[in-house]
């Protein structure tokens, strides 16, 4: 009798402790969300990414600083060096959820779907441009949507393996940014002074929302810095000159709650997000890809936006055409 009392409270004491360490993962995500039938909890993925540099040589790459050796790190000075293996993994808190699906990015292009442990990845960069490159991890999983995506990006500078003394350049933070993607279009085009953007031209629906019903109220509208607000399409393109915020907003009257964009280059989609986000408030940074930074390829591209009521019903859209010049400073 003795025994069975000490194993219920070694039952009752496991129930809570796990309970707790649930709360605890979960404090990373998004706020409660809340059923009809009862009231449960439900966390977005909050994603830590894990990164070792390896050397061709297979030892890990390790950097003198001023505090002794250290290992790479992100959003320090230290490069990565062509020729490097990239191991990256993906830290994923869901609280009392299952992680079902990891998808690994690079430059914009697919690199892993993971759908069971381990959720790491590597590359080798040997065939990699010098310049920076955007890593992108995307995690499901089983919280009740839309708590149950979550995305992380991650940057780092390639440099070449002579330039023993090379460093990362600075990339200037945007300011008051409630979400923020540095886009990277890795496609081969053509002349970059010609535009195929057409008013008939047939554009792929976001995978969010292909399969969603339609409304008339759930409306946004896009602002750009010179203040100028977008209804409906623009006539006059926006030339990436210099990095441009696009900033999400309301018109009076509109049911949108959240909202998906995406990206078309000669009618067809290069970028699209993985979840959807607030309607109000939602900032993406768009440039012009350099040396020292990720970002668009030369040319003619349209920035299509929808907002999306509390039903899931997405509404009419709103776009701005966007000229990458060929040079930038």
């Amino acid at each position: 009798m003795r025994q069975d009392r000490i194993n219920n409270s070694q039952a009752i004491l496991s129930c809570v402790t796990g309970a707790m360490l649930a709360c605890i993962l979960g404090l990373t995500g998004s706020p409660s969300f809340a059923d009809k039938k009862g009231q449960f909890v439900a966390f977005r993925p909050a994603i830590t990414p894990m990164v070792d540099v390896v050397t061709p040589q297979g030892s890990p790459r390790v950097y003198g600083t001023s505090a002794g050796s250290r290992l790479w790190s992100s959003g320090s000075s230290m490069v990565i060096y062509r020729g490097d293996k990239v191991k990256v993994g993906a830290f994923v808190s869901t609280g009392a959820f299952e992680l079902q699906h990891v998808d690994v990015r690079l430059d914009n292009g697919p690199l892993v779907s993971i759908y069971r442990q381990p959720w790491d990845t590597s590359f080798d960069t040997s065939a990699l441009d010098p310049g920076y490159h955007l890593v992108q991890i995307w995690a499901q999983s089983d919280s009740p949507s839309p708590y149950s995506t979550g995305e992380q990006d991650l940057s780092f500078y390639l440099a070449l393996p002579g330039d023993a003394g090379a460093v990362a350049p600075s990339i200037a933070p945007a300011s008051s940014m409630l979400t923020t993607k540095v886009l990277s279009d890795t496609m081969t085009i053509g002349d970059p002074g010609s535009s195929a953007l057409t008013s008939d031209t047939s554009f792929e629906m976001p995978g969010l929302l292909s399969d969603k019903a339609q409304t008339i109220s759930a409306m946004v509208d896009l602002l750009v810095p010179s203040s100028r607000q977008t209804v409906g399409r623009s006539l006059a393109p926006i030339t990436l000159d210099n990095p441009t915020v696009v900033t999400l907003a309301l018109p009076d009257g509109s049911t949108a709650t959240r909202c998906c964009y995406a990206l078309y280059r000669d009618g067809s989609m290069i970028f699209q997000c993985r979840s959807l986000l607030p309607a109000v408030g939602t900032t993406i940074l768009l440039q012009a890809r350099s040396a020292s930074r990720p970002g668009l390829l030369p040319g003619d591209i349209m920035f299509k936006a929808w907002g999306v009521d509390d039903k899931g019903s997405y509404g009419p859209e709103v776009s701005l055409d966007i000229r990458v010049p060929a040079s930038t400073n």
